[in-house]
């Protein structure tokens, strides 16, 4: 005769955990946001610095491009 294992794995978020969830996606969102749109401003200035200069140094460029890239 089989015995059953006496351990039980029940799988599933706790009901506590599952109600605070988007609250904390939204908090770690913030900062992930914060930073994108400080590149995006960056990003900005540059170019604009760029069209009034008759040369864009690579580093500038690399910026530049790696903003455009990212979206």
């Amino acid at each position: 005769m089989p015995v059953a294992y006496p351990a039980r794995l029940s799988s599933g978020p706790a009901p506590h955990i599952a109600q605070r969830r988007p609250l904390v996606q939204w908090l770690l969102g913030i900062p992930q946001l914060l930073i994108a749109s400080t590149l995006r401003s960056v990003r900005q200035v540059l170019i604009l610095i760029s069209l009034f200069t008759e040369r864009i140094p690579r580093p500038v460029f690399d910026i530049i491009a790696s903003g455009g890239r990212s979206r």
